[in-house]
């Protein structure tokens, strides 16, 4: 197994996203469930077990999917004996976090066993290390780096092992004996039977059909295509929560993407302590899904905090999501503001849209590749 303290970390920092989605009653499917079962059975009974004290403990019921998260942090950090010769520096990026890129580590481990994997991170986390000693990187999304990126699906199923075997061998030729060798071979094969008017168009033929990749689709809008101008407010103070709350509905009911009843639903609840969810920083929300129709989110910044249940609250966050599943990349980089103490202070000091959309951009899931 890794370093005990280690996995300690990644299991919090999972825990950490899980009780936000618990909180918000966002419901998220596990693409690796069935293979978790079916691979880690044992394993899997153990962290149910565990899990259910959640359960019995508070409001909060953990799904399925979400065990399956949990287990496969686990079985991600268990450790195959590596071999004596070099080998590539890899990494496993995933938007779901730390326990599908434990996963996925785990598994790309057998296949290609030349590669040391680093520990599984998250697409936020990748921004912030030192990627100077990463020679490749697995991704179940596009990236925005320097480094080479092969994208992957969070589901191991619908992985072609051998096609991402050819697209490594073609890219790291001294690491793996199968670059040209399938080419020429290929060659020698057609020559036997045909004759070839072109050999470097033929060549070129059939390196296009083994060294395709499929693109994958991007997680939805990132938190700054929600948090427009329009959708952020700057106040000097405000009187009482309700006056915030009409503040931040104003865009999403202009442009209908809630109903009024979801405001008023807000009202009725009242302000509670559980939707304060960092010092100074409230997120109101309410599981009436039904009174939205389309998710959206704003943002309301006093320059006075306003005490509210005995706490200085300076940043309000009005959440309406919808049943799907859009959201989840800018919950991902709301998350990873919230739980990043810098990205955090820079937050809470933020005076205007510029430097908002600054550190958007600092956090942002990117949906594009450069290799």
């Amino acid at each position: 197994m890794d370093n005990a303290d280690q996995l300690e970390q990644v299991i919090y920092q999972h825990m950490f996203s899980m009780y936000y989605r618990l909180l918000f009653n966002i419901n998220i499917s596990n693409p690796l469930l069935s293979y978790i079962d079916s691979n880690y059975t044992g394993l899997q009974k153990i962290v149910l077990s565990n899990l259910r004290k959640i359960n019995e403990l508070s409001r909060f019921e953990v799904s399925e999917d979400e065990t399956a998260y949990v287990t496969a942090i686990i079985a991600g950090s268990v450790r195959y004996n590596t071999t004596s010769y070099k080998s590539l520096t890899g990494v496993v990026v995933c938007p779901y976090g730390m326990s599908i890129s434990q996963l996925l580590r785990l598994e790309l481990k057998k296949y290609f066993p030349k590669i040391k994997f680093l520990e599984g991170i998250s697409v936020s986390e990748l921004q912030e290390i030192d990627k100077e000693h990463i020679d490749i990187i697995f991704s179940t999304v596009p990236l925005k780096t320097n480094k080479p990126v092969f994208l992957i699906d969070s589901n191991l199923e619908k992985i072609n092992f051998e096609q991402l075997s050819v697209s490594i061998g073609k890219l790291f030729p001294t690491y793996f004996n199968y670059r040209e060798k399938q080419i020429e071979q290929l060659m020698d094969a057609v020559k036997k039977y045909t004759n070839i008017q072109s050999f470097t168009d033929l060549v070129s033929e059939f390196e296009q059909v083994l060294y395709q990749q499929e693109e994958q689709l991007d997680s939805g809008k990132n938190l700054r295509a929600y948090l427009l101008p329009d959708n952020v407010y700057f106040v000097n103070e405000i009187s009482s929560y309700e006056k915030a709350l009409e503040i931040l509905r104003s865009s999403m009911i202009e442009n209908q993407f809630i109903s009024k009843k979801y405001i008023d639903e807000l009202k009725k609840i009242g302000f509670d302590e559980h939707i304060i969810i960092k010092e100074g920083i409230a997120l109101p929300h309410t599981k009436k899904d039904k009174f939205v129709y389309s998710t959206s989110i704003s943002l309301l910044k006093l320059e006075n905090p306003i005490i509210l249940k005995g706490e200085k609250i300076s940043i309000l966050i009005l959440l309406a999501a919808d049943e799907r599943k859009q959201h989840l990349r800018a919950f991902e980089e709301l998350f990873t503001i919230l739980e990043n103490d810098n990205y955090l202070y820079e937050l809470q000091r933020t005076k205007d849209i510029s430097s908002l959309e600054k550190l958007l951009r600092e956090v942002e899931v990117y949906d594009g590749t450069a290799n």
